[in-house]
């Protein structure tokens, strides 16, 4: 039941979608059993129901970004949420703060780091991360990290010429 007591008594010829809340802090697949009673009657008197539920992962925490400018890349890293079951990551990119935001990564990023190669020259990125169940079919992702930008700033232009005036030393030999 919502308010956490331990029974709940539905009205004759009612119907009651029960919600099952987990207190575990575990991703990923979980298995228990959902408990039936019908109390003062002896031909139905309780029955267990195997249940498996879906438990998708924390946020990950401190998305962080640093432009490189040669070659060209957004390096992004974050730290993982606390639960356990977390199976990999996912990025998403936008170009603008509200979105859309779109997934970058060809495939599941493992660890805490991801390479933004594909980010272009001059152009300000919004980044966010997700968090992946282990086993997990189809993907079950975890809430939004918090959001970085990154932006890849343009190299200076090489200088056309070099003026050395008359009789300055050049200490570099």
């Amino acid at each position: 039941p919502g308010d956490g007591a331990n029974t709940e008594t539905i009205a004759a010829g009612a119907t009651e979608l029960p919600d099952i809340i987990t207190t575990t802090t575990s991703a990923g697949l979980e298995t228990g059993s959902l408990r039936f009673e019908k109390i003062g009657d002896p031909r139905f008197f309780r029955r267990d129901f195997p249940i498996t539920t879906r438990q998708a992962p924390g946020a990950p925490a401190g998305l962080a970004t640093v432009a490189n400018v040669g070659p060209p890349r957004i390096d992004l890293s974050w730290t993982a949420p606390p639960s356990t079951g977390v199976g990999g990551y996912n990025v998403y990119r936008a170009t603008a703060a509200g979105g859309p935001y779109t997934r970058i990564n060809p495939s599941i990023v493992v660890g805490t780091a991801f390479s933004d190669t594909t980010a272009g020259v001059g152009t300000t990125y919004w980044y966010r991360v997700r968090a992946l169940a282990t086993g997990v079919t189809p993907e079950l992702e975890g809430a939004d990290s918090n959001t970085a930008t990154g932006l890849i700033s343009s190299p200076p232009p090489a200088p056309l010429s070099v003026t050395i005036p008359v009789g300055a030393s050049n200490p570099a030999g």
